[in-house]
């Protein structure tokens, strides 16, 4: 599965500055290894990305002109899948334990789909396909990614754990799901990476030629509208394309409008792919680079700064930190709001209008009911009515949780997203302060998603023992049947009414504590984002104070050592901003 292809002219020149990063101590090895490995194998990630349900796969196979990947109405996917060129079809499959399994292609399914791997129990970490594509063999790999805002929460971050490792960017979406907002601050934050980005307008198939070109105009317009740029949206139906390639309908394949979209993108690949590919790499060993000089420089006027204008440099600092974490607490307040409001406008409705159809529909029930056992007597047709109540109202109960679940797992998903934007917002403030105050050039990172699982949901359904009904045997046996059944059936319509309600009321506080507790797991990942941020900072500057009371000789050495290191990481990085990308 392994690319073993000499590199190209450019990632010789990266291999080159990424071996002269190694020999900055300061550097940390990890990154730099990463960033090495993508070089040394020339690795070009082209990423198939957008919410579940939009074809990805289906795309995906129709570009490879075959059915490799499995495809189906449910949200598929639950780990990355990277797709390379090799000889022979194969798969390789890479464990978190680390442990590396070859396979069959067939047995796809049983580590990428959730039907074959439910929630990633068998802890797939990622899973390389190799086939034999010709435009594959240049080192690209096409990457299919889980469906973003799927029930399986597991998946959006998946999919987001990969993306900074993505060059160029499919993003789909689909003419029967309207672009949302979610779908639009993801475009955005992609975005920020630099790297290309396409987007594909999938199941055109569903709609008449009218509707497809209002379809195409809306979403060319909300594009144009986040992004502030115009944008080119390619129209396709994939499932057409792959129907035509795999049956040798060339008709079908041209109406499919994949055509176009393949030949801009072989275009791209052909003609922009080499810089491109360059100037991502070269883009996060800067971004490495800058921040490690950084540190150098925090110490180094630790250490060597007068004590007087090191006291005021970090007197602004301090004002800078409180800023942060005032900016944080601030943000909280809008998370918690936001919540209320969820509450508020969706939940409380979405929760009143379910509890109103079910107690209509226990009502006619329980008339059913009481027909059906009104030869029995009062003892029987009592308990017949009670344990359809309860037995209908927690099976109804349980299908509206199982709904609303997906509803506040987006909700939590959306509120993931903004942490995740207003933590590297905050936090980049905070470090561009830093690097203004001690004049080191520093430019703003992309950040790293949140990828920590909210809250389990907590609900425990109401059942009370002895009977909802409270009416003593003695008074049903005094009443004739004629008068004692109609008042079991009130009295039972109206205990199960308050059923509905008290379940109600104990969802209701339930779904209120998942969202309370979600925003406070959020903030607390981000308190701490924030505090290893001012911490990195505190103790670059510390070790340089400390080293004030070193003796001449020692004092002198790490002064040397300092300043050697700043100087080779800006030769370095002079060098990575002028290298320009050469011809593949």
């Amino acid at each position: 599965m392994k690319n073993d292809r000499l590199p190209f002219p450019a990632a010789t020149e990266l291999l080159e500055l990424l071996d002269d990063a190694a020999m900055v101590p300061e550097v940390p090895a990890v990154s730099l290894r990463a960033l090495q490995e993508k070089v040394l194998q020339r690795r070009f990630n082209l990423a198939v990305v957008g919410e579940f349900k939009r074809g990805k796969s289906t795309l995906v196979n129709a570009l490879l002109g075959a059915e490799v990947l499995p495809m189906g109405v449910l949200p598929l996917t639950s780990v990355v899948t990277l797709l390379g060129h090799s000889n022979e079809p194969g798969i390789e499959v890479e464990f978190e334990s680390g442990e590396v399994r070859q396979a069959g292609i067939e047995d796809l399914a049983s580590y990428v789909t959730e039907e074959g791997n439910p929630g990633n129990a068998k802890n797939v970490r990622q899973v390389t396909v190799g086939y034999p594509a010709a435009w594959l063999s240049e080192g690209i790999r096409l990457v299919d990614t889980p469906g973003l805002g799927s029930v399986h929460r597991h998946n959006t971050e998946a999919t987001r754990r990969f993306l900074p490792e993505a060059d160029a960017v499919i993003f789909v979406a689909s003419v029967d799901q309207p672009l949302g907002k979610a779908e639009l601050d993801f475009i955005v934050d992609i975005r920020r990476n630099e790297g290309r980005l396409f987007y594909v307008l999938n199941k055109i198939d569903h709609l008449s030629e009218r509707e497809l070109s209002e379809s195409v105009s809306f979403v060319r317009s909300v594009l144009c509208d986040a992004l502030g740029a115009p944008a080119t949206v390619f129209p396709v139906s994939a499932r057409l394309a792959l129907r035509g390639a795999t049956e040798g309908d060339e008709s079908a394949v041209q109406r499919s409008g994949l055509p176009t979209f393949t030949s801009e993108l072989r275009r791209f690949l052909t003609e922009e792919q080499s810089r491109t590919w360059v100037q991502s790499v070269r883009r996060r060993l800067a971004r490495l680079l800058e921040r490690t000089r950084l540190s150098v420089e925090l110490e180094l006027a630790g250490l060597s700064d007068p004590l007087n204008l090191l006291n005021a440099r970090l007197a602004h600092l301090e004002t800078g930190k409180r800023r942060s974490f005032q900016a944080q607490s601030e943000f909280r307040a809008v998370l918690e709001e936001a919540g209320r409001v969820f509450v508020k406008q969706q939940l409380e409705p979405d929760l009143a209008a379910f509890g109103e159809t079910l107690s209509g529909q226990l009502v006619d029930a329980l008339d059913a009911w009481h027909r059906e056992f009104r030869s029995a007597g009062s003892r029987r047709l009592r308990a017949g009515l009670e344990e359809g109540s309860i037995a209908m109202v927690r099976q109804r109960f349980d299908q509206w949780r199982a709904q609303e679940e997906s509803v506040v797992d987006d909700l939590c998903d959306r509120l993931r997203e903004r942490v995740s934007r207003e933590r590297t917002e905050i936090v980049d403030a905070l470090m561009c302060s830093a690097a203004e105050l001690f004049s080191v050039p520093l430019s703003r990172g992309d950040g790293e998603p949140i990828a920590t699982h909210g809250p389990h949901f907590q609900y425990k359904f109401w059942e009370q023992t002895p009977s909802l009904f409270l009416i003593t045997d003695a008074l049903v046996r005094m009443l004739p049947r004629a008068l004692g059944h109609p008042l079991i059936l009130r009295r039972a319509q109206r205990r199960a009414i308050d059923l509905v309600e008290m379940q109600a009321g104990r969802m209701r506080s339930a779904f209120e504590a998942r969202i309370r507790d979600s925003i406070a797991l959020l903030f607390r990942e981000m308190d701490l984002f924030l505090r290893a941020a001012v911490r990195d900072i505190d103790e670059a500057i510390d070790r340089g104070k400390a080293l004030r009371d070193l003796d001449e000789v020692r004092l002198g050495a790490r002064l040397e050592y300092l300043t050697a290191c700043k100087a080779r990481l800006l030769s370095i990085l002079s060098r990575c901003e002028a290298a320009e990308p050469s011809p593949s």
